[in-house]
């Protein structure tokens, strides 16, 4: 499979791991939250090289991820986690595949982040687009 037929598998099968996102829900205000709020503003480099052969998904996920380069200085600095915290969030939300390496973010992650941020935006007492129709 080439990177992008990978990447296309683990994007359809994510519905069927809902449990993911649990670690996210316990998490909301906290570290995760935060690699997932800049998650699309970090740089990463794909460097393709050759075919992925495995048929086991695990294989498959560390192969997809074998071809990025993620600019950790940039993740660090943009998420705003502490340097001793912040490999540590970078390879559990890269293993609980709520990010990808095109710098996409799993649906049901990405409609939790959006559910925080017009909760967020609601109790601080300005208008959502919903509240001011």
């Amino acid at each position: 499979m080439t990177f992008d037929a990978t990447l296309s598998y683990f994007k359809e099968i994510e519905k069927d791991a809902p449990e993911s996102i649990v670690p996210l829900v316990s998490d909301l205000s906290g570290e995760m939250a935060n690699a997932l709020a800049v998650w699309k503003s970090v740089p990463i480099d794909v460097h393709e090289c050759g075919d992925c052969c495995s048929e086991n998904d695990q294989e498959k996920w560390e192969w997809l991820w074998s071809q990025a380069r993620v600019d950790e200085e940039k993740f660090i600095e943009y998420s705003g986690i502490k340097y001793m915290n912040a490999k540590s969030v970078l390879k559990r939300i890269k293993y609980l595949r709520l990010v990808y390496p095109d710098g996409t973010i799993n649906e049901m992650a990405r409609g939790i982040m959006q559910g925080i941020l017009v909760k967020s935006v609601r109790s601080s007492g300005r208008p959502t687009k919903r509240s001011s129709e």
